[in-house]
């Protein structure tokens, strides 16, 4: 691995030099993206009440207020709003229209916000990672195999950037997000290959340079024949011994990464990634519990935990989506967009925050801090006019 020294750039010049010549089609990355699986809509406009039950008050760590209320210029982008862990750091994309590519970047940092300059037509994939970095990939077509895809760490609190280049032939473009791309340990892993006749994934140790392919299609057709439509969900532990995978309806595997054994751990044909509308892991911090989903009949989900210890799996309640917090519990925001917070060492569900919502208002996006300290989310009211809240605890 090519690793270069701290430099001290803007991020204009930054990202000049890493796109200039960037493929302006970078394709979603392996995490982000389903085949022939539908996805909620994470507005409600198409949204239905939550029928699971709650308790009815702030909850325990409830009581966020907000801290700033900033207007967006057009449409929130889909694919770019995500906050640091301790929510200090939010970055947002803003589209001219609804289903345009983000045309703007803006950060929020430590209670100031800015338009970032980037002269780059690909700005569409892009995060803010648990340490407040601003992380992307990076593919000079120009140059050798071997030196063409890397990742770029930007730190916006000291404008330096750090590059990592992935030594090695295989010309495969770099999309890190936060469902697939570790800071402790340094790790990107995503899928190398897929079809309905191989499944074949791959991690990147960037602390070692070493990068390794796992063929797993042995694995998935000992319990399937059918074709294998979407992309797994990866994620690798923090002992980097174990990377733990759920097939969507197919079930969830362990594969030993020192001996190369692999099992499936539990197995159903319903079963679907928690993290579309998060960009999150499916693995807790605490690596114990995989968060998952499964459709009742009208395309509504039920977010789960599958407890990797006991084999067990707890239902946590009906919802869009859930994010895992560093603390062992789990945010879930349900089909009217409230918050709920939940303990998987209680089963204990409680209402953490409800937005203030028009009848006209909806919410075209949110996020969570893995601290759960902060949440942020759109509201686009009336006259299509959208405003950004951050709420702090």
């Amino acid at each position: 691995m090519k690793k270069t020294a701290l430099i001290p750039l803007t991020l204009a010049a930054l990202l000049v030099a890493a796109c200039g010549n960037d493929n302006a089609t970078n394709p979603v990355d392996a995490e982000n993206t389903s085949v022939n699986t539908p996805t909620p809509d994470n507005s409600t406009e198409n949204a239905s009440p939550a029928d699971n039950e709650t308790n009815e008050s702030t909850g325990s760590g409830g009581n966020y207020s907000e801290v700033e209320a900033i207007p967006i210029d057009g449409h929130l982008s889909s694919t770019v709003f995500t906050m640091s862990a301790d929510g200090n750091t939010l970055v947002w994309g803003e589209q001219d229209k609804r289903f345009d590519n983000a045309s703007r970047i803006k950060l929020w940092m430590d209670g100031a916000h800015e338009e970032l300059d980037l002269p780059d037509n690909n700005l569409d994939y892009m995060s803010i990672s648990n340490n407040g970095k601003l992380v992307r990939g990076k593919a000079d077509w120009d140059l050798p195999v071997e030196e063409r895809h890397a990742i770029l760490e930007y730190d916006p609190a000291t404008g330096e950037t750090v590059e990592y280049v992935m030594n090695n032939d295989w010309d495969k473009v770099i999309t890190p997000a936060r469902s697939n791309y570790m800071e402790e340990p340094h790790m990107y892993y995503s899928t190398l290959e897929n079809s309905d006749e191989q499944l074949v994934v791959f991690y990147w140790d960037l602390a070692t340079d070493e990068v390794r392919d796992i063929d797993l299609t042995e694995l998935v057709r000992t319990e399937t024949e059918e074709e294998l439509l979407s992309y797994p969900r990866l994620a690798i532990t923090k002992d980097q011994t174990e990377l733990i995978g759920l097939a969507f309806d197919v079930g969830i595997f362990r594969y030993n990464l020192e001996t190369e054994e692999a099992e499936f751990v539990y197995t159903t044909d319903n079963i679907f990634a928690n993290n579309e509308k998060s960009q999150t892991r499916v693995l807790t911090p605490d690596d114990r519990y995989v968060l998952y989903a499964t459709f009742d009949e009208e395309d509504q989900m039920t977010q789960h935990a599958f407890d990797l210890e006991t084999g067990e799996s707890a239902e946590i309640g009906m919802g869009i989506t859930t994010y895992p917090l560093q603390d062992g519990r789990v945010m879930l925001v349900d089909y009217d967009e409230v918050f709920h917070r939940y303990d998987p060492a209680t089963g204990e569900l409680d209402t953490v925050h409800t937005p203030e919502l028009t009848d006209d208002d909806r919410i075209s996006g949110f996020t969570v801090s893995a601290d759960g300290s902060t949440i942020a989310y759109v509201i686009r009211g009336e006259g299509n006019e959208s405003t950004l809240h951050i709420m702090k605890q």
